[in-house]
């Protein structure tokens, strides 16, 4: 129903969201989305062209060098891929022409954290930004994300580069992206 990109390094420099047409009554996922029938169905754009220019943007910023960051990807990206294939578009790591690189903050979180509870977007939002929480809109989750990611290498970064390649802490000086995608 909504798709959105958040180019970002220490803070938010372009974004984009676009709201999809499913061509089907959504009905309970207002409850999650805040998007009603008549919102998505008389404001929607068609979904093979939505999906289309919000997976170019993305691939044309992974290919120009930005780092793929995805809340939960192996259920965001195997999505976004089998949408491509339902409307005949070529999937992202397609469009990139290698396989994508992706640091994942729920799995960063997952391996540094042994205390047990939710790893939801919206719990982490909260246990690592307060007052800062998920929306469930496509652009609010990006934002929710790089926070929690931003937090994570604030307040774990000794702890990740730990786990990421069994060094000391005291040899944990400066997070990289190799930590990161170790962790992911």
């Amino acid at each position: 129903m909504e798709a959105a990109w958040l180019l970002a390094d220490r803070r938010a420099l372009a974004w984009d969201s676009v709201l999809i047409n499913p061509g089907v009554l959504v009905k309970d996922s207002y409850r999650i989305h805040a998007i009603d029938d008549v919102t998505a169905l008389h404001h929607g754009r068609n979904p093979r062209e939505a999906i289309d220019e919000v997976t170019g943007a993305v691939a044309k910023l992974i290919v120009d060098g930005a780092t793929l960051v995805v809340f939960n990807r192996t259920f965001d990206l195997p999505f976004l891929a089998a949408e491509c294939r339902r409307h005949g578009l070529p999937t992202l790591e397609d469009r990139v022409g290698r396989p994508l690189k992706v640091v994942d903050p729920m799995r960063i979180h997952q391996s540094v954290q042994r205390r047990g509870g939710s790893s939801k977007l919206v719990d982490l939002a909260l246990l690592y930004s307060p007052g800062n929480t998920a929306s469930h809109s496509a652009l609010g989750d990006c934002l929710a994300t790089w926070d929690v990611l931003a937090a994570l290498c604030r307040n774990e970064s000794r702890a990740i580069a730990r786990r990421a390649f069994n060094r000391s802490a005291r040899d944990a000086q400066e997070l990289t992206l190799r930590h990161l995608l170790a962790l992911s």
